[in-house]
């Protein structure tokens, strides 16, 4: 048996390379549909799906865990997209012709993100502008163009999801104490503004200025308006802090009058649960256990590791300081690590890292406790450092968490800079600081410190402080708006897992959970944002999958809340990544397969500057992106059609009260139960979280209903020799994206066998357009895309970056080269279609019985091909 498996084996490896495709710079072609598209008739056109104008069948409201029309109580789901700052204020005749063409690609929902942002408000990209003063006002011209471009997303049956707070600073010109200028560590004055009472009343102007007034081009309020769908009250934003880092830390570093305003309403809050000054130091005497063994061993000594293309070197005298020399840095911190191996440390025991830091120039570096093998997690320290040419002395308390005895070490990663840096009296102590209630400290005299450190009861009263602080803020906000403005439209404060698990407390007010995540994120070494200075990882997450790590849509796939409806209102696989084509197709695959609600791309890009209509500009294009646009119209028949099916298996993480108190992270809390979270185990379960229903449940469950027979076409991933295939399939719709040059992959009814080509990685879906099963269709939807790029596009000698070297239009396409069979009966031609989906010539069919065989490649000039009776 054995040596039949390897000839058949060989056979195939001889097939699939004789087939002549034989790829060169001339498979790559111009593909990029204009962005002023909307011819109507077409097979990729899928405005017809949109109910014109939106809010015709009523408000979007909620039932149970979905979205539905009020009028109807028809379920609606949403493919929806992000429009930021100058994207959200196009001139009258872009907006006409934008929106139309959203609304043939399929997309019902439409985010107005930063649109009050404050750093281009002089260039046409913000809602403001300031008086004589400096005070921010509503700018009546920027409005005007907003209440069109609303308009003509309304008469084109696409939603609107707007967003209150995303970038505004406030000045002393508002009305505000001179130092709020100093709240440069505090971004877009967040957490500060969900306890601030004056920034508090200025998101409330805010939001009445804007949601009660009239759109003069609908003749309603955008609190009274249908069309209006959603409105977030403050993006990204937890006083608890971000979705990383310590939860809850970091609010001591507040400049007056804010840190004494937090201090103040801590004092009342302690009041509120302690009698006595002796009853709150009995509760928050320090009980956590001291190592009595050294942390460091005296056998390990400190080391410099580089990987790629980063070099340094580590010098170090008997006596003096660790000299890092970095002569070559290749943007990636963990490129170039100091390590000081075979630490000894213990769970929920306490330490004290202190040392001496300074660099040639200024520069940030991080440090960690961390596992010294995969997964290479926190062991209970990550932390950013900021170093300047003077030294410094850091002391940092931390407490060991899933600690993997043997294999944990310190870690000073600093490969994102070529500034050297020197280090000196590196130390580890067993014990801790600051705990407890210190020495002149009381609850009459109201100056009980915001702590830095904590004992077990200490650290859970200043997490259930701060988690009421911040739903106090966000009932209050909810309650202005439904109540005082009278907003119909849905409401969320921010995303559900900003703030960790605390952010599940906040947003159970609200109507929906929503949560944001990118894949391979740019990374901006230098100054954030820095169009000349940035990296990406630039590879698959398919590939990463196949490797047995998480990517990002799984771990999406755990924040989600059962009993709600569950939105991702920004995603994206970051441009000018050579795996793109995967973006739209898992993201919509995996919203089905997973029951959601909503799925926004971020974003959907400059669509209304000429300049930029035909390339890809930056990071986070849609409408331009070939790779990406070009499967929105499989994406809503996979998604909001539901040609891809809910998983019957599921996996349920019930919540005990207060989870925020048993555990930090989302993912903190599916660890401390039996659960798996393998990619594979999660893309095959629907899977989410929900708070138990009964009061005796005191921790955290894991449930698992497993039916006694599996959905065929479920998400999997196939490992090959150079990473994975991706398949799902259901009667109506099929996916195959991955590693495909060189193999034969099939999804249900469909089937390639490719040649090898450029990396060797393509994306293709099969959608039937009628609704029909595939087999019995007479309108079926291939769409293949390998790569896209713009001309001359220029990639850096490590091929993470192209800087500034971005290229100009119009975009290009590398084709999926192959042989593509198709069970189907009813269909019998091919046509290969231009770039708006009209047909452009007819390809060759061979049918043998009931399937169909053609050849794709990028002789045809497209990505599109319709198939037809």
């Amino acid at each position: 048996m054995k040596r039949i498996v390897l000839h058949l084996s060989l056979f195939l490896t001889l097939a699939l390379s004789s087939l002549t495709f034989a790829q060169t710079d001339n498979d790559w072609f111009d593909f990029c549909p204009p962005w002023d598209d909307a011819t109507p008739g077409t097979i990729t056109d899928m405005s017809h799906l949109n109910v014109k104008p939106a809010g015709k069948n009523g408000y979007i409201q909620t039932k149970g865990d979905v979205f539905i029309e009020s009028n109807t109580g028809d379920r609606i789901r949403f493919l929806a997209t992000n429009t930021t700052a100058w994207h959200c204020f196009p001139d009258k005749a872009a907006a006409e012709k934008g929106e139309a063409r959203m609304a043939k690609f399929g997309i019902n929902l439409v985010r107005l993100h930063h649109m009050d942002n404050i750093w281009s408000i002089h260039t046409g990209s913000s809602i403001w502008k300031r008086d004589s003063k400096g005070a921010l006002h509503i700018d009546p011209e920027q409005l005007d163009k907003l209440d069109y471009f609303v308009a003509q997303l309304k008469k084109h049956g696409i939603y609107v999801n707007i967003n209150l707070k995303v970038s505004k600073e406030v000045s002393p010109a508002d009305g505000f104490p001179k130092a709020i200028e100093e709240l440069d560590k505090f971004k877009y004055h967040k957490r500060v503004d969900r306890f601030d009472r004056l920034m508090i009343e200025h998101q409330k102007k805010y939001a009445r200025d804007l949601l009660t007034h009239v759109n003069p081009y609908t003749k309603l309020t955008y609190a009274n308006d249908p069309a209006v769908a959603v409105v977030e009250i403050n993006n990204e934003n937890g006083l608890l802090g971000f979705t990383w880092g310590s939860i809850g830390a970091g609010l001591e570093k507040l400049p007056q009058p804010y840190l004494g305003d937090l201090q103040a309403r801590w004092n009342d809050w302690l009041k509120t649960k302690y009698n006595s000054d002796t009853q709150l130091a009995k509760a928050w005497q320090d009980d956590t256990p001291i190592q009595s063994e050294p942390v460091f061993d005296a056998k390990s000594k400190w080391g410099l590791g580089t990987q790629g293309a980063a070099q340094g070197k580590l010098n170090q005298s008997a006596d003096g300081p660790m000299h890092i020399a970095i002569s070559k840095a290749d943007g990636k911190s963990y490129h170039i690590e100091l390590h000081r191996p075979n630490i000894h440390i213990q769970d929920d025991y306490s330490y004290v890292l202190s040392f001496k830091a300074k660099a040639a120039s200024p520069r940030q570096i991080s440090v960690s406790v961390m596992r010294d093998r995969e997964d290479y997690r926190s062991a209970g320290l990550l932390k950013n450092i900021k170093l300047n040419t003077d030294w410094q002395d850091f002391e940092i308390t931390f407490q060991g968490y899933k600690v993997d005895p043997g294999h944990t070490r310190l870690t000073f990663k600093m490969g994102q800079s070529d500034s050297d840096v020197w280090l000196d009296d590196v130390a580890i102590t067993p014990g801790s600081k600051g705990i407890g209630l210190l020495d002149g400290e009381s609850l009459a005299k109201g100056n009980v410190h915001i702590p830095t450190a904590f004992s077990e009861q200490q650290r859970k009263d200043w997490l259930s402080f701060l988690v009421d602080l911040e739903t106090k803020f966000a009932r209050e906000m909810r309650s202005y708006l439904k109540n005082d403005l009278g907003v119909k439209a849905m409401i969320i404060d921010s995303q559900i897992n900003w703030g960790g698990m605390a952010g599940y407390e906040r947003e159970k007010h609200m109507d929906y959970a929503d949560v944001h995540t990118y894949w391979q994120h740019p990374h901006f070494p230098g100054k954030p944002w820095d169009r000349g200075n940035w990296t990406i990882e630039n590879s698959s997450l398919i590939n990463t999958w196949a490797q047995g790590k998480t990517g990002t849509l799984d771990k999406l796939a755990i924040l989600r809340m059962m009993d709600r409806p569950y939105s991702v209102s920004e995603y994206d696989h970051s441009a000018p990544s050579e795996y793109n084509s995967e973006c739209m197709p898992l993201l919509a695959t995996i919203a089905a397969t997973q029951d959601w609600d909503a799925i926004y791309s971020f974003e959907y890009g400059p669509w209304n500057s000429a300049k930029e209509q035909n390339r890809i500009s930056q990071f986070f294009d849609h409408g331009s992106h070939p790779a990406k646009i070009t499967f929105y119209p499989a994406a809503a028949v996979i998604f909001r059609q539901g040609a891809l099916t809910p998983n019957r298996s599921e996996g349920v993480l019930q919540l005990a009260d207060r989870p925020y108190l048993q555990a930090d992270r989302v993912q903190d809390a599916w660890r401390k139960t039996d659960a798996s979270l393998k990619a594979t185990d999660v893309l095959s379960s629907r899977m989410g979280m929900q708070y138990a229903t009964s009061p005796s449940q005191t921790k955290m469950r894991y449930d698992e209903m497993v039916p006694a027979q599996v959905t065929a076409g479920e998400p999997q991933i196939r490992k090959v020799d150079e990473g994975g295939i991706f398949t799902a399939f259901s009667d109506k719709a099929a996916v195959i994206a991955g590693q495909i040059g060189g193999e034969s992959a099939h999804a249900g009814v469909l089937e390639i066998q490719c040649p090898t080509f450029e990396k060797n990685f393509g994306t293709l879906t099969l959608t039937a357009m009628d609704q029909k099963e595939i087999t019995n269709s007479k309108s079926l939807l291939l769409t293949a895309v390998a790569q896209a790029r713009n001309q001359d596009m220029t990639w850096n000698e490590y091929h993470n970056s192209v800087g500034k070297n971005w290229g100009h239009g119009p975009t290009q396409v590398l084709a999926v080269p192959g042989k593509v069979t198709i069970h189907s009966q009813s269909a019998n031609k091919v046509y290969a279609l231009d770039q708006t989906g009209n047909r452009d010539h007819e390809v060759t069919v061979k049918r043998v019985g009931k399937t169909i065989t053609f050849d794709i490649s990028g002789e045809h000039k497209t990505v599109w091909y319709e198939l037809t009776e």
